[in-house]
């Protein structure tokens, strides 16, 4: 997969496998409050500041060429996930 979307080739080390544990725990998460009745709010908020996050980084390494272009695009759609995870809490909040 790595391949595919151009990501430098290296041996696993402790910041790859870290990184790929929180990708995975925050997956859960996601599933996790999809199947709720009732979403936690402060939760979603931290998921869509990860991603926000998690984008501009990418920028960042795409812009000194340490990302190619199909790996920043590829993560350039988690900015779609923080737009309808913020305009929901936000209609949430004036619902209250």
């Amino acid at each position: 997969m790595a391949r595919l979307i151009e990501l430098p080739q290296q041996e696993y080390s402790l910041y790859t496998l870290l990184a790929g544990a929180l990708v995975g725990l925050f997956g859960l998460a996601y599933a996790w409050l999809a199947l709720q009745r009732v979403i936690n709010r402060p939760l979603l908020l931290v998921g869509a500041c990860g991603k926000a996050v998690a984008v501009l980084i990418s920028a960042f390494l795409f812009a000194t060429d340490q990302l190619s272009a199909m790996a920043a695009t590829i993560i350039s759609g988690d900015l779609v996930f923080v737009a309808i995870w913020l305009t929901w809490l936000r209609g949430e909040q004036q619902r209250s």
